[in-house]
């Protein structure tokens, strides 16, 4: 019978100025990274991003091949989060590849995962609530 693996717990990291990233210990003995990001902020292209509070926008880095990234929103309705891609050029794509965008807006209690397809495109893996996808930015 193999032996128990133990994993480190207890590690914080903080991330700026701007936004806090804690590790959430998870059942699995996975640390997954957790940003309450501030409005302006830089995201990086993985782990949890929790929006709460008053509107505001957001910057994400471009995409990793194979890495997701989750977006929770728990805001009022009516607090909108918008995330715009921060490189030119990169899109997020539905689950079909039939619809490309720029940013998207979360309002209220959302929740969005997508995953790095290419170098360009973000791809949607799953999507709760209210998320509304455009091409403007």
């Amino acid at each position: 019978m193999p032996s128990a693996q133990f994993f480190p717990r207890g590690l914080a990291v903080r991330g700026g100025a701007d936004f806090t990233t804690d590790l959430n210990m998870s059942a699995g003995g996975v640390d997954v990274a957790i940003s309450v990001a501030s409005s302006g902020t830089d995201l990086v292209s993985y782990g949890v991003h929790y929006f709460s509070g008053t509107t505001a926008t957001y910057l994400l880095d471009a995409p990793e091949v194979g890495r997701s990234v989750h977006f929770v929103g728990a805001g009022a309705t009516g607090t909108t989060h918008t995330v715009v891609c921060d490189t030119t050029g990169v899109l997020y794509m539905s689950s079909s590849g039939s619809a490309a965008a720029r940013q998207f807006a979360g309002n209220g209690g959302f929740g969005l995962e997508i995953v790095g397809s290419s170098a360009a495109v973000w791809t949607v893996i799953a999507l709760r609530g209210n998320v509304v996808f455009s091409s403007s930015t």
